[in-house]
């Protein structure tokens, strides 16, 4: 089993007896995505730049971040420990896939960057009161 990616794969199932027809996703998603598509679900209020996760039904693409900066996209799986990338989507190469890569790196890095800064300087603390 590989550690890095298959160790963590699961589902998430929700249901809610209200649906008429059972709503599939069929992308990429993480724990962290559970808050902002259950606040959806049920209009609650929300600001999604607070959450690190992303609504699952929306039409944002999927990307799970591991602690060890690996990740998962709807285009490749990407291993930090040796940079090794797993193409999903096999058109994607020469320049796009660097482009796309040095992007997605970027992203990622930035994530725990400013969660870093998130705890550091008590952001929610700030925002929220006591």
């Amino acid at each position: 089993m590989d550690t890095t990616f298959e160790l963590y794969e699961n589902s998430f199932l929700l249901w809610c007896a209200s649906m008429e027809q059972p709503v599939v996703v069929d992308k990429y998603g993480s724990s962290l995505d559970i808050a902002p598509t259950l606040a959806n679900l049920f209009g609650l209020p929300y600001d999604s730049r607070l959450y690190m996760g992303r609504d699952m039904l929306s039409d944002a693409p999927g990307l799970v971040v591991f602690q060890d900066r690996s990740f998962i996209t709807d285009r490749l799986m990407y291993r930090a420990a040796g940079s090794k990338v797993t193409l999903l989507d096999e058109s994607l190469e020469g320049e796009e896939l660097e482009s796309y890569l040095k992007k997605k790196v970027a992203e990622v890095n930035d994530k725990f960057s400013y969660s870093a800064k998130i705890i550091e300087n008590d952001y929610y603390g700030y925002l929220f009161g006591e």
